[in-house]
């Protein structure tokens, strides 16, 4: 009941400890970054996508960073990548070995298109231009939708 209006509160607190939030939190989240991530690269696009869902998965990166993420700053065999951020503030940020792999494929990739040798961003469309952060958010978008998330 909520007291000051006299209510039933139609959703009551539910006692549990730090194991079983942890564990529901886990099982929801891992299911869907798994289905996000297990997807089988086919072309230039889903290359390029795979790469940008490992980075995001990995790094913890916002997303306006990995839009404006140039080549000079990774440093895949450190397995390394250098932001800046809010503020102009730069960080360094370790990335998983899955990202750097992913992030290793991409590039190849990425140089067989005669464009991108004109752009210095990481990730680009089609056009060789660098990715927009619309781009992604409907590219990720439609990854999930496709593997039912």
């Amino acid at each position: 009941m909520i007291p000051f209006l006299g209510l039933l509160d139609p959703f009551p607190p539910i006692e549990m400890t730090r194991e079983d939030m942890g564990g529901l939190l886990a099982i929801g989240s891992n299911l869907s970054t798994a289905r996000l991530l297990d997807a089988e690269p086919q072309s230039w696009e889903s290359l390029r996508d795979g790469a940008i869902m490992e980075l995001f998965y990995s790094s913890g990166l916002r997303l306006s960073e990995l839009c404006r993420l140039d080549l000079p700053e990774l440093d895949l065999d450190g397995a390394l990548v250098t932001v800046t951020g809010k503020g102009n503030r730069t960080r360094t940020i370790p990335l998983g070995a899955q990202a750097a792999q992913a992030l290793r494929r991409w590039l190849q990739a990425r140089g067989l298109c005669a464009r991108a040798a004109h752009h210095a961003a990481v990730f680009i469309s089609r056009r060789g231009t660098r990715i927009s952060v619309r781009a992604v958010q409907k590219r990720l978008e439609q990854q999930g939708r496709a593997r039912g998330l």
